[in-house]
C-alpha cells in the first residue's frame, strides 16, 4: 500500500458526527489502514496513531522508526519515536491540542492597538480557560491499556510532575516529565465502536487491486495443488504444498491459516488439517488465501457418490444464484436467506450453519457481512464472500466459495477458479 490521505479525511469527517476532538488508534489493521504504510507492521501491538482536526501522529519505537520515516516522508503524518507510553503521547498531544485552540482563539482576539488591559485579559485566559476535550477511544483497547491512560490523565492532570505509570502496556519503561501547559482542560474518553471499521467497508481502487492481485495467486495456486494432490496424501501434506505453492506465486503472506479437510473431518467448517488420509470417495474442502484473499474449492478423490454429486450441485446453485443477486442496494440478510431457502429446497435445510459470506480486506473477516443479522443494503464498493456450504456430521462436508466487489450494476467476482467438479483420479 502507499498513503492514502483521502483515508484521514474521511476519518476527519467522521469525527465531527460523533463528535470528538481526538481519535486514539491502536488496532494494528485500523493503524495500516489509516497510515496506508507498507512494509513496517508485523504483528507486534508496538503503535499507536493519534489524529486532531489539524494533525496525525504515529508513535512506535525504534525497532520500527527508519520504515515509518521512510513510508512518512512524503504524507502529513508525524512519526514520534520517544521512549514514553503511548499514554503520555497522547496526554501530550491532547494538551498541544488545547494550547493550539487556545492561542487561536487569542489571535483571533488580538489587536494592534490592543491597551494593557485587553492583554491582561488575554494572559488570564491563557492560564485559566477549562476545555472539555472528547477523546474517542476503540472500543477493541485492553481494559488494562484503559486504566493505564486514566492514570496517566489524572495524575497530569493534577500534578506538575508525572511518572509516566510505572510500566506501560506497550513500552516497557518508565519516565517522570514536567507538565508546565499554558491550558489546562477537562477530558472525556468516547468509546467509539467499529467506527473506523465502518470507514473501511467501502474499498478504495488501492485495496481492489491488491485484492485482485492477491486472488490471481491464491488462483494459480489452486491449479498446481489439483495436480499435486493425491489418494493417500494426508491433510497436513496437502496444506503444506498448498501453502507453498502460494508463496512461490508470489504471496507475501496468508490470509489466515489454510484449512484441508477430507471425509467426515470436513463437516467442521473450521477443520485444522491434521494426519488424516485422503482416500477413494472422499470429498476435500480446501479453504485458502494469500494476503489478502478467500476462497474455497471442494475436490473428490475418485468419482463421487451420488449423494456427494447431488449436494455439489446443489452448491453450484445456490452459489450462482446468491452472486447473480448481488448488487448495491440489495439487503446483505436478504442474499443470506436466499440461500437458507434454496438449501432447504434441495432438501439440506439448516445444514450450512454459517453466514454465506463476510468481507474481506485488510482482516480476512470484516464487515459488512452477509448473515440474518445484517439487515443493511449493501454499497457500492462493499467487498465480500459468497460461500454457501453443506455439512452432514459423520460424512461429509463441503463449500464452494468465491470473493469479490459489489457494483451498482451487480457483482464483479475477482475468484476465477471454476466452478466444475474436480474429481482426483483414485490409484489403482
Amino acid at each position: 500500500m502507499s498513503h492514502q490521505p483521502l483515508r484521514i479525511s474521511a476519518l476527519r469527517q467522521a469525527m465531527q458526527t460523533i463528535p470528538v476532538d481526538i481519535v486514539y488508534i491502536r488496532s494494528l489493521s485500523n493503524i495500516a489502514w489509516i497510515t496506508g504504510f507498507d512494509k513496517v507492521f508485523d504483528t507486534e501491538q508496538a503503535h499507536a496513531v493519534l489524529v486532531s482536526p489539524e494533525k496525525i501522529l504515529i508513535h512506535s519505537d525504534s525497532r520500527y522508526f527508519e520504515a515509518l520515516e521512510r513510508e512518512a516522508s512524503s504524507s502529513e503524518i508525524e512519526v514520534d519515536a520517544r521512549k514514553s507510553s503511548h499514554a503520555r503521547v497522547l496526554f501530550d498531544f491532547v494538551r498541544d491540542y488545547c494550547e493550539h485552540q487556545t492561542s487561536d482563539h487569542l489571535d483571533s482576539t488580538a489587536t494592534d492597538n490592543a491597551s494593557d488591559e485587553e492583554f491582561a485579559v488575554r494572559e488570564s485566559f491563557s492560564k485559566n480557560t477549562h476545555a472539555l476535550i472528547r477523546i474517542g477511544i476503540e472500543d477493541s483497547l485492553t481494559l488494562a491499556e484503559f486504566h493505564l491512560l486514566e492514570k496517566v490523565f489524572d495524575q497530569a492532570s493534577h500534578s506538575s510532575e508525572l511518572e509516566d505509570s510505572s510500566q506501560s502496556v506497550d513500552g516497557n519503561f518508565q519516565e517522570q516529565t514536567g507538565d508546565s501547559s499554558l491550558c489546562s482542560f477537562d477530558f472525556e474518553f468516547v468509546e467509539i465502536s467499529s467506527f473506523i471499521e465502518k470507514l473501511r467497508e467501502v474499498k478504495d481502487t488501492q485495496e481492489l487491486a491488491t485484492m485482485k492481485k492477491a486472488q490471481a495467486i491464491t488462483d494459480r495456486a489452486f491449479s498446481r495443488i489439483i495436480d499435486f494432490m493425491k489418494e493417500g496424501m494426508t491433510e497436513r501434506q496437502v496444506q503444506l504444498q498448498l501453502d507453498t505453492f502460494m508463496f512461490e506465486e508470489g504471496a507475501e503472506g496468508l490470509a489466515f491459516d489454510t484449512i484441508v479437510a477430507t471425509g467426515a473431518h470436513a463437516s467442521s467448517p473450521h477443520a485444522i488439517p491434521g494426519d488424516a488420509v485422503l482416500r477413494s470417495g472422499d470429498a476435500v474442502v480446501m479453504d485458502f488465501g494469500g494476503y489478502c484473499s478467500d476462497m474455497t474449492r471442494t475436490v473428490f478423490i475418485g468419482e463421487p457418490s451420488e449423494d456427494l454429486k447431488q449436494a455439489w450441485h446443489t452448491l453450484q446453485h445456490v452459489n450462482e444464484a446468491c452472486e447473480k443477486a448481488l448488487k448495491a442496494g440489495v439487503g446483505a440478510s436478504s442474499v443470506h436467506q436466499l440461500a437458507e431457502d434454496m438449501l432447504a429446497e434441495a432438501g439440506y435445510k439448516d445444514k450450512m450453519g454459517h453466514s454465506l459470506g463476510h468481507s474481506v480486506g485488510i482482516d480476512i473477516h470484516e464487515s459488512p457481512a452477509l448473515s440474518p443479522s445484517n439487515k443493511k443494503p449493501l454499497c457500492v464498493g462493499n467487498v465480500v464472500t459468497v460461500e454457501p456450504g453443506i455439512y452432514i456430521p459423520g460424512q461429509f462436508g463441503m463449500r464452494l466459495e468465491d470473493f469479490g466487489v459489489v457494483t451498482s450494476e451487480g457483482f464483479d467476482v475477482f475468484t476465477k477458479s471454476s466452478h466444475k467438479m474436480f474429481i482426483i483420479e483414485k490409484l489403482n
